[in-house]
This record gives structure tokens, sequence and C-alpha cells, in this order.
């Protein structure tokens, strides 16, 4: 699963498409995925929305997959990073800035993510 966030992205966006995605008929929680942030704008989110997002994340076993977060500025990562502190009891999440590291990560070929995410 690959998604991609662009612009500025609020917690309520990301919880919205969080339900989204649970609710989706073919979703599984062994999927193992893809946040897109590259081109995205974290800076209006807060520390603490992260940990809100977290929480739910951990709290209701969205995932046993393993996730990565791709990020190329500053906010996205550091925000990238605190979350991915918070989740790692539940699932591996780690954050990379390159597509070859996130196929490493995923044991995925880099052209499928390069033809997929771009």
């Amino acid at each position: 699963m690959i998604v991609r966030w662009f612009g500025a992205v609020t917690v309520d966006e990301v919880v919205a498409w969080l339900e989204e995605m649970i609710a989706a008929p073919g979703f599984s929680a062994d999927f193992d995925g893809v946040v897109d942030l590259r081109k995205a704008n974290l800076t209006r989110m807060r520390p603490d929305e992260v940990r809100v997002v977290a929480r739910l994340m951990v709290e209701r076993k969205l995932t046993r997959g393993r996730w990565v977060h791709l990020t190329d500025g500053p906010a996205e990562t550091a925000l990238s990073m605190m979350y991915s502190r918070a989740v790692s009891e539940q699932y591996k999440m780690h954050v990379f800035s390159t597509l070859e590291s996130a196929a490493e990560f995923l044991g995925r070929e880099v052209a499928t993510l390069r033809l997929i995410a771009g």
C-alpha cells in the first residue's frame, strides 16, 4: 500500500484517511506500506497530534506489516521519527529519504516502488 500526501496535512486528515483505509473491503492489517511525505508539509502538525495518530494505530492494532515514511523535509523527518518510536512496539516502521532504502527495508524491488511511488 502506498499513500502520498501533498501540501499542508492536518491530523484530522490523517485520522480520516486511517478510518477510510481500514473500512476498505480489501484492507489487511498484514499489508506493508509506504507513506510518501516528500511533497507534504507537516509544519502545522504538532508533536501531540503525532502521538494521537500513533496511539490510534497501536490501540486499535491497525497494522502488523512493515511501513516506511519517505521524507525529505526537516519537519516531516522529525515528526516521522517521533511517530516511529511511538509505534515501535506494535509494528516495524522506519523513516527513509530514498526509494532504494525503503525498498530494501520492505524487501521489494526498487523498480516496483519507483513505478508506484514515482
